[in-house]
């Protein structure tokens, strides 16, 4: 099962192209609408046009608003999500990591950190025991490796020391949680959806403007 199947799961998935759709459908409508409004010299689909943006900009600028006030508790949130999570169900199928253990495997190797917080974040999800020698309480990318080869798949062959790593030594094992470098990439994400949202609102009274315009030179046309 990949993350999306995940994601569609928790219905995470599910509402968001649910959303894409609705907004791509209205998006389709008011075009469409603005384009008869002009070619046919009509006021009347030109005012429900400009209504209809008008509401979708003051809808825009309330969800921007809410997403502000609730940023602190949506991190918190996501936070904690992420650490329970990190259990070997979710982690791994039939000995291979999923899509959420192949995403840790590559941010704990590329950031050198291990868990949301620290190495204990498995072992309180359920992670066995280490095994001396055999097998650690964590994945093994929270190990320093041979060589950093970008797999998102790692075995005890591919780690340095495995006892020093079971052990926790400081060369050999990343004791930093991962919590900061995953925050920071959904930060940046927020800021590219941000800057995205900014472009559409300017575009969407560009449009309220062109289409105010042509309204009221129906208009004149119409008295005059």
């Amino acid at each position: 099962m990949d993350l999306a199947a995940e994601a569609s799961q928790n219905g995470l998935l599910g509402t968001s192209i649910e959303l894409l759709i609705s907004v791509g459908v209205l998006m389709t409508l008011l075009v469409a609408m603005a384009c008869c409004g002009a070619v046919h010299a009509s006021r009347c689909m030109l005012r429900a046009f400009i209504f209809f943006v008008i509401f979708g900009c003051v809808i825009e600028l309330i969800s921007v608003a809410m997403a502000a006030s609730f940023r602190n508790d949506a991190v918190t949130n996501l936070r904690s999500s992420l650490q329970i999570s990190l259990t070997p169900e979710r982690y791994y199928d039939a000995g291979e990591p999923r899509a959420l253990g192949r995403l840790m495997n590559t941010v704990q190797q590329q950031a050198h950190c291990c868990g949301i917080d620290n190495a204990t974040d498995y072992a309180h999800n359920g992670f066995p025991e280490a095994v001396n020698g055999t097998e650690p309480s964590f994945p093994y990318s929270c190990c320093v490796m041979v060589s950093n080869s970008g797999s998102a798949n790692h075995g005890p062959e591919d780690v340095l020391n495995l006892e020093g790593c079971q052990d926790e030594l400081e060369n050999y094992f990343y004791s930093d949680g991962c919590a900061d470098e995953v925050l920071s990439a959904v930060n940046g994400m927020s800021k590219v959806i941000l800057l995205t949202g900014l472009v559409t609102l300017c575009l969407q009274v560009l449009s309220i403007v062109l289409a105010g315009c042509l309204w009221r030179a129906i208009t004149k046309d119409y008295y005059y």
